[in-house]
C-alpha cells in the first residue's frame, strides 16, 4: 500500500476519528472559519484522549453525518443520520442511514445506503447499484466500512483507539470555530502522503470534523446534532432486512473468496526453490503476504510460526511471500526465528487483491485448492485463534 488510493481506503484507517463541525442541517456544511483565539495550552496527547474518553462516555450516541470525498473527478456526497451504541468490551457499534449522490452528475438521483457494524459484520445496502456487500470484520469487514463510510467513522466504533495517533506526531494549531463550534485542531501526517486536519469540540470533546488531503484525493466528514441517551440499544436496531432483488456479495477487494479456486501461483525462494500451487494439492495451505515494513506482520508470523510448529508434520503448508519489499527479509526471517519457506510474492499480488488489502493479508486454502478463508490486518487474539479453529477443522477433515 504505497501508493495514494490504498492510503485513502486503508492507511487512512489510522486516521479513524475526529470528524468536523456541521449545522444541525447536514446538507450544508459551512468552511470553515478561524475563531480568531489561539490554541490552549493542551497537547496532541491530551486532545486525543478527551476525544476517546468522550465517545466511550455515552451507552448511546446518535447524529447526523456529512461525508464528502473526491477522487480526481470522481465525487461522492453521503448524508443522513447515525447512531452508535456500546457493546461487550470495548468496541461499539454503529450504523449510518443515509441518501448517496454525486453533486457533479444531476443525472444521478440520490439513492439511499445502509452501512453497518453490528461488532461483528460489517453490511452495506447500495441502492445505487442494488448491491448489498457484507464481510466480516476479521476479513475485508473493516475496509468495507471505511470505503462506504468515510475514512474517519470507525473511530466511532473502537474509540479506544484515539490515543495510539499520538504516533502519527500530530500538531497542534489555533483554535477554530467550525459551524459555531469552537474546537481544538490538531494537523498529522499520515504515511502515503495525506495530511489530516481534525476538529475536536473544546467543551464536549466529541469529534467534529475531518479532512483528509493528498494529491488527486480529498475526504471531508462533519457530524453534528449528538444527542446522548443513557439507555443502551438493542442489537434488533443494528440488523438489516434484505432486499428483495438485490444482489448479494461477499466484499474481497478483488481477492477469491471463499469456496471460490485459489489462483495459482508458481513462486522462487531465494535458494531458487520453487513452489506451485499444484504441488500443494491435498493439504492445508496458508498463503501469508508480508513485508519487513509492514508492522503488524511481524505478529501474525509469529502466530504462523506457531502452528507450522505444531502442524509440520500433518498435510500442512505455509507459503510466506513478500510484497513491495524494499528492505532484508532475511534478517526478519531470522530474528523472528521462522523456520518455513518464503517467496518473493510480488508477481501474484493481484489475484490475491493484495494492493487493495494491504498487509498482511492471508488465505487458508483447502486440500481442493479452495479458499476456506481469508484475513485482512491482524486484531491478535481473535485472528490467532480463528486462523487456528480454521487450520485444524480443515486437517479434521482431511
Amino acid at each position: 500500500m504505497r501508493n495514494v488510493s490504498s492510503v485513502a481506503i486503508l492507511a487512512l484507517v489510522t486516521l479513524i476519528s475526529l470528524v468536523g463541525c456541521s449545522k444541525s442541517n447536514p446538507e450544508a456544511a459551512d468552511p470553515i472559519e478561524e475563531a480568531g483565539s489561539r490554541a490552549a495550552a493542551v497537547s496532541a496527547e491530551e486532545i486525543l484522549q478527551l476525544a476517546s474518553v468522550s465517545l466511550a462516555a455515552s451507552p448511546t450516541l446518535r447524529f447526523d453525518f456529512r461525508i464528502e470525498e473526491s477522487h480526481g473527478d470522481k465525487t461522492s456526497l453521503f448524508v443522513g443520520e447515525g447512531l452508535t451504541a456500546s457493546m461487550e468490551g470495548s468496541r461499539r457499534r454503529i450504523r449510518l442511514d443515509g441518501l448517496s449522490s454525486d453533486p457533479n452528475d444531476e443525472s444521478l438521483e440520490p439513492a439511499p445506503r445502509i452501512v453497518v457494524d453490528d461488532g461483528v459484520i460489517v453490511t452495506v445496502v447500495d441502492h445505487h447499484d442494488g448491491v448489498e456487500w457484507g464481510s466480516p470484520l476479521y476479513r475485508a469487514g473493516g475496509i468495507l466500512f471505511q470505503v462506504w463510510s468515510g475514512k474517519f467513522m470507525n473511530s466511532l466504533a473502537a474509540p479506544e483507539v484515539l490515543p495510539a495517533l499520538v504516533g502519527l506526531g500530530p500538531t497542534v494549531l489555533e483554535d477554530r470555530q467550525a459551524d459555531g463550534v469552537l474546537c481544538h485542531v490538531l494537523e498529522m501526517p499520515i504515511p502515503g502522503g495525506v495530511i489530516g486536519t481534525v476538529l475536536v469540540g473544546k467543551e464536549d470533546g466529541l469529534p467534529r470534523r475531518a479532512i483528509l488531503e493528498a494529491e488527486g484525493f480529498r475526504s471531508q466528514t462533519d457530524l453534528s446534532g449528538y444527542v446522548a441517551e443513557a439507555s443502551e440499544i438493542p442489537l434488533a436496531e443494528f440488523a438489516v432486512a434484505n432486499d428483495p432483488g438485490f444482489d448479494t456479495r461477499e466484499f474481497t477487494l478483488g481477492g477469491p473468496a471463499p469456496g471460490t479456486p485459489a489462483p495459482d501461483f508458481e513462486l522462487e525462494a531465494a535458494d531458487g526453490s520453487t513452489v506451485t500451487l499444484a504441488e500443494l494439492s491435498g493439504k492445508v495451505v496458508i498463503l501469508d503476504f508480508w513485508a519487513t515494513w509492514c508492522i503488524p506482520c511481524r505478529a501474525s508470523m509469529v502466530e504462523v510460526q506457531e502452528l507450522y510448529s505444531e502442524l509440520g508434520d500433518r498435510p500442512f503448508e505455509v507459503v510466506s511471500v513478500t510484497y513491495q519489499e524494499a528492505g532484508d527479509p532475511a534478517a526478519m526471517i531470522e530474528e523472528l526465528g521462522i523456520t518455513y519457506p518464503w517467496y518473493n510474492g510480488d508477481a501474484i499480488a493481484a489475484p490475491y487483491g493484495v494492493p487493495q488489502s494491504g498487509l498482511p493479508s492471508m488465505f487458508l486454502i483447502g486440500p481442493d485448492g479452495k479458499v476456506l478463508d481469508y484475513f485482512y490486518g491482524y486484531t491478535g487474539e481473535e485472528s490467532a485463534a480463528r486462523l487456528r479453529a480454521g487450520v485444524e477443522t480443515a486437517l479434521a477433515a482431511i
